[in-house]
């Protein structure tokens, strides 16, 4: 199921993903989208004697699991794995009583770049600022 708003139309695909040479069927849909949010869910097929789901794992269970963050007045701070970024949000005027953590996931977008599927999960310090798109 898609929403009907014509501007989030389902996007369908008919690329080689995952480099075996043979072509996949992407459909990505929109679940829900408002101000601040936009929920996308992704499907993907193989033919092989008929329309095969290939499991897709879940973009949040992947940030869940391999980034740690911590939250300032100041700065914001991301790890992934052994990296470390920073970004200043002191330009960010309007900060209501900021948590310990940067929230994901009420923008999940799918994108196809370069016949690779891409997962776009900005990283939120408060409902209306997002650090990276």
């Amino acid at each position: 199921m898609n929403v009907t708003n014509p501007s989030f139309a389902p996007q369908i695909f008919y690329e080689d993903i995952n480099k075996d040479e043979k072509r996949e069927l992407i459909i990505i849909l929109t679940k829900g989208y408002g101000t601040g949010a936009l929920i996308e869910e992704v499907y993907v097929y193989k033919n092989t004697n008929g329309l095969i789901d290939l499991l897709i794992d879940n973009p949040l269970a992947i940030i869940h699991k391999n980034v740690k963050t911590k939250l300032k007045t100041e700065k914001a701070e991301v790890r992934i794995n052994d990296k470390v970024y920073t970004v200043d949000i002191t330009p960010i005027t309007f900060k209501p009583k900021l948590g310990d953590e940067i929230s994901f996931g009420s923008i999940i977008d799918y994108e196809l770049r370069d016949n690779q599927l891409i997962a776009i999960l900005p990283g939120q310090i408060t409902p209306a600022a997002i650090l990276v798109r």
